[in-house]
């Protein structure tokens, strides 16, 4: 088998389109589930048991599911159970924020759990409320330990978005098996989606290890 990259070069710019839409919908899927999982990990936390059971169902439910599956119901099966019709790309985001707010989820609950708990009564004796405390002085040092696990987790939603292309998303791997069936060459394409998602989860992964390396350097305050 003769190896040709040139189809390649020659479709650069379908592929530089598949790899905006891959960035894009890792992006927005990740903002929905950064803002999603903090009320699901504070019900976690609650000390009221229903809150507490709905969200333990909530994360272990959707940690457990296929992402495969989850596509393939969120997109055909949401419109028989409910009416609602999902474009391809609606139905790959809300999939992808649904799992990763359970994932993230627990990485905010086991951030906020590792701040002492003499930090909150020590902002409730100077005179903030329950929620100025949580908002001040809990919730900014456990967001900073758990922003590493975040930033991997993001890494891991870029990777996995590539399922999302069995729903017809134009995204990198979409387009790179549309290219390679054009041009009788889906080896020489694959492998270089293949090396793309590689070369970002590296950087991105490097980024991720600075960060984390700054953040070591510093310490919560001591409570008094």
């Amino acid at each position: 088998m003769n190896l040709d990259f040139g189809p390649v070069l020659e479709s650069a710019p379908f592929l530089l389109q598949g790899l905006r839409m891959t960035l894009f919908v890792s992006l927005v899927s990740m903002s929905v589930a950064v803002l999603l999982a903090l009320p699901i990990a504070l019900m976690r936390l609650s000390a009221i048991p229903a809150l507490e059971l709905v969200s333990a169902i909530y994360v272990d439910f959707f940690r457990g599911l296929p992402q495969l599956v989850f596509l393939m119901w969120m997109y055909f099966g949401v419109v028989v159970a409910f009416g609602l019709q999902l474009s391809s790309l609606q139905a790959a985001i809300a999939c992808l924020a649904i799992q990763a707010a359970a994932h993230l989820a627990e990485i905010y609950r086991s951030g906020i759990e590792a701040i002492p708990r003499e930090q909150t009564e020590a902002a409730l004796s100077l005179g903030l409320t329950p929620f100025q405390a949580f908002k001040d002085v809990v919730f900014p040092q456990a967001l900073r330990i758990a922003t590493p696990a975040i930033g991997n987790d993001f890494i891991g939603m870029i990777k996995g978005s590539a399922l999302v292309s069995i729903l017809g998303v134009y995204e990198l791997m979409r387009l790179a098996q549309a290219r390679g069936n054009y041009f009788f060459r889906p080896f020489e394409f694959l492998t270089t989606a293949a090396v793309i998602y590689v070369v970002i989860a590296l950087i991105l992964g490097a980024v991720v290890s600075r960060l984390e390396t700054r953040l070591a350097g510093t310490s919560l305050p001591e409570a008094t």
